[in-house]
């Protein structure tokens, strides 16, 4: 389950970019506050931004718990309380019109025992149970369809496996499967807004965890792979239709995520982090005119945490945003914005978690873009040319390279070999002033695979050349 890394300080990154979204309607940030407590995460949204759930701290004599909440304009949070004897809880999803929170809840204080819940604004909390439980009867819920009818998360088997499953208000809990590991473990943490298509990460046939998307048409859980020939990937967040999902991944052992988008199309491939930063990761994405928006969280100085907003045009450019410099003027001094968690399908309103400079806690954010239509004014930072080492590095197949230029420019970019062949022209065309994102899978001209080896990649643009080197091993 994602957890927000604590964070300690934070020092405001200028990310260099073109085209800043700006709004035609006015923008706002609101602080949540919490129960009593100092800490708490937003984790999701209603489409129509009115409803945020979340879990944060409440007083428990000397002590703090967590509790679930369902925080509205009009009324702030309310307590969604607790299964059975137990004192803490934790939401994780709202339905589209905010009438249904899931989550999960412990069943008896300070035990291990906790379920999947369904809160409904008619009935209360309901106890989704488990998938046979065994010795250990576990279950949690991290997603919920756009009607709240049917609820994704992962629960214990009979054999204490923990395993992804889908539950609907006629059937119950169903077992997703897994990706074939000879230990069968698997987790669901978001679901489309239909619940036809299921996202999450499983451990594959190599014991390693891979990031699965599972249909309800195929019944069938696709492994979407990973960034890197080692490690793992997991999948956080899919688009209202299904289509797009996505999430963090590792290169190799090193421990450092990335985030991830994938469709079928694309293929899985790296958003990047913000200038600086080696870790970061996707947490939900949808669909508007102007092309993707995903957000999530970088780092930019080895675990100082802030949130981010990614935007891929229909050109396929690719433009990070710290949402800390975008939205800067709605911030109070102090204050810092740590992840951002979920978007409306309009991608108007974003929830997350940060840091709030006037309470000096950590709490819950619901931010207001302004308008889910956007005016573009461009706002360029960019100052020189840059050519940046490909990541990573050695690569197999696949490797990034990411490079920025502060005005508009014919742009060349090439791979040769060591004895100054040309193998692939990557990019040949006029390019904007901005930071861009391109890919080399291994192949040449012809989209056959090179062999391992040293290989130079150049770049042309007006009067800036820069070479450097990478090194394939297949």
């Amino acid at each position: 389950m994602f957890k927000l890394l604590q964070k300690f300080s934070l020092k405001v990154f200028l990310c260099v970019f073109l085209g800043i979204t700006t709004w035609n309607f006015s923008q706002s940030l609101t602080w949540l506050g919490s129960l009593g407590g100092l800490n708490g995460e937003g984790l999701d949204v209603s489409d129509d931004g009115s409803v945020v759930v979340g879990y944060t701290q409440i007083p428990n004599g000397p002590n703090f718990d967590f509790r679930a909440f369902r925080w509205t304009a009009a009324d702030g949070m309310q307590d969604l309380g607790t299964l059975g004897l137990g004192v803490q809880s934790w939401g994780t999803g709202v339905s589209a019109d905010g009438s249904v929170v899931v989550g999960y809840s412990e069943l008896v204080p300070g035990d291990t025992l906790i379920h999947a819940f369904r809160w409904t604004s008619w009935g209360g909390m309901e106890d989704l149970g488990d998938l046979g439980g065994g010795s250990w009867p576990y279950s949690d819920a991290y997603g919920v369809s756009a009607d709240g009818s049917i609820v994704v998360g992962a629960a214990t088997t009979a054999d204490v496996n923990l395993k992804a499953y889908r539950w609907t208000t006629y059937g119950g809990m169903e077992d997703l499967g897994d990706l074939g590991s000879i230990i069968p473990n698997s987790f669901a943490y978001a679901i489309s807004s239909d619940g036809s298509v299921v996202v999450g990460a499983s451990a594959n046939t190599l014991v390693s965890t891979h990031a699965f998307r599972w249909t309800a048409a195929d019944d069938e859980m696709i492994d979407l792979g990973t960034l890197g020939p080692q490690c793992c990937s997991e999948a956080h967040g899919v688009s209202p239709d299904g289509t797009a999902v996505v999430g963090l991944s590792f290169y190799d052992n090193t421990f450092h995520p990335h985030p991830f988008f994938w469709t079928e199309g694309t293929g899985m491939f790296d958003l990047g982090t913000l200038d600086g930063g080696s870790d970061g990761g996707a947490l939900d994405v949808t669909h508007t005119p102007n092309g993707w928006v995903i957000v999530g969280w970088s780092d930019y100085n080895l675990g100082d945490l802030t949130a981010v907003r990614w935007t891929i045009s229909p050109g396929g450019v690719i433009t990070i945003e710290d949402l800390n410099v975008t939205y800067a003027s709605l911030l109070t001094p102090g204050s810092d914005l740590w992840a951002a968690q979920a978007i409306t399908p309009d991608g108007r309103y974003i929830v997350g978690t940060g840091f709030n400079g006037a309470t000096q806690a950590t709490e819950p954010f619901l931010l207001d873009t302004g308008s889910p239509t956007a005016i573009e004014e461009p706002r360029d930072y960019i100052t020189s040319f840059t050519l940046k080492q490909n990541y990573p590095n050695p690569f197999n197949p696949i490797t990034t390279i990411e490079y920025s230029v502060p005005n508009s420019e014919w742009v060349t970019l090439k791979i040769f070999d060591m004895v100054g062949r040309e193998v692939k022209t990557l990019v040949n065309e006029q390019k904007p002033a901005g930071s861009y994102t391109v890919r080399w899978d291994g192949t040449n001209s012809e989209g056959r695979p090179v062999a391992s080896g040293t290989y130079l990649y150049k770049m042309n643009a007006g009067a800036f050349v820069q070479t450097k080197k990478m090194v394939l091993l297949r």
